[in-house]
Order: structure tokens, then sequence, then C-alpha cells
């Protein structure tokens, strides 16, 4: 029923004494240094690549692009935008501090709901910044977090962002999210 995931995914791989993981809980708009009210609007140049590939190469392209999608574990420099004073800034996650962390690990079950609105496409699943999976048309994915507060955003297969969760995970405790892939072309 769902991709089990590591228990520890990278950056989580050997906790030891000294421990890292990425969070955007502090990520502060450089203007006007309003903190953790920003919006995802997806990784950088994501707007273009998506023009460029799908007017330039059609639903070849496009199906291209959804291939090369299936890279995880990595950090992409991503946009924001403050809600307070609009402004759009370009960030990468931080450590977080010792304060964040949990005593023990939380799961997070991450459903898309089956739609046929994109149900070829692979959609990127981001954990506080970091791409931990990439989640298919109506499959449901397990996530684990060290981190109390917590982002998750969904991107399409050329960066720009779908939808963003915030969640408060408890110390072993578990969280179920759903979404509608169609929700980022508007109600329907």
């Amino acid at each position: 029923m769902y991709q089990n995931q590591n228990p520890y995914p990278y950056p989580y791989q050997n906790p030891n004494p000294v421990r890292e993981a990425p969070s955007l809980y502090r990520l502060q708009c450089p203007r006007c240094g309003t903190c953790g009210c920003n919006d995802l609007l997806g990784s950088k140049g994501a707007n273009a690549r998506g023009w460029g590939i799908d007017v330039g190469l059609g639903w070849i392209g496009s199906l291209a692009a959804n291939q090369a999608n299936r890279v995880t574990n990595t950090v992409e420099i991503m946009r924001f935008k403050c809600q307070n004073c609009k402004n759009k800034f370009e960030a990468t996650p931080m450590y977080a501090q010792p304060d964040e962390f949990l005593s023990e690990p939380s799961r997070i079950y991450l459903t898309r709901k089956s739609s046929v609105f994109d149900m070829t496409m692979v959609q990127s699943v981001y954990l506080n910044g970091f791409k931990v999976a990439v989640i298919s048309n109506g499959q449901t994915i397990e996530l684990w977090t060290l981190i109390q507060y917590n982002s998750i955003f969904i991107t399409s297969q050329h960066g720009e962002g779908i939808n963003e969760f915030k969640l408060e995970a408890q110390p072993g405790g578990q969280s179920q999210i759903e979404y509608t892939p169609f929700s980022y072309y508007g109600e329907m």
C-alpha cells in the first residue's frame, strides 16, 4: 500500500550526538525579516523550464522531464514569496537548531489521490527543503522526520510549487496528509 522509505533517510542515515538535519522553520525574508511566513514558488528557474519544455517539445519534453525528476536525496535552491511584504527570494534549508529536534522520529504518510490530471507524471516531495521522494498517481509514501516543525512541499516535474503543508510532528507520532494533484490547476 505504501512505499517504505528508510526510517533515517539522508541526512539521518547515521544519527550521532551532533545531529544535523535540514529545516525551514527559521527561514526569514531578507527584506522585512519576517520568519516562517513564506509561500513556496518552486525551484529556481522552474517556471521558465516548464514553459520551454512544454511549448518547445510538447508532451515528449514533459515525459523526458518526468524521467529526470526521479532523482532524490538532493537540495535545490527554492524560490519563496513573503506573505508579509510580497518579496520574492531564493533560499536553501538551514541546519535545524537543537530545540527543533524530537526525542524520537515521527512518521508522515503522504497520499496523492488518483486523478486524470498529470496521471503519468511523478511529483517531487520535499521535506524541510530536502528532496526525499517522488510520488506517483494514487500512491502513498511513508516519510520519517526528527524535526518538530516541518514544511512539506510538492513540486511538478519541472519544479513548480504545487502544494505546501506545514506540520508540527510529535515524538513517536504519525500524521496523514492527502492531497489532490489538480489543486495546482485551481478548483474544478
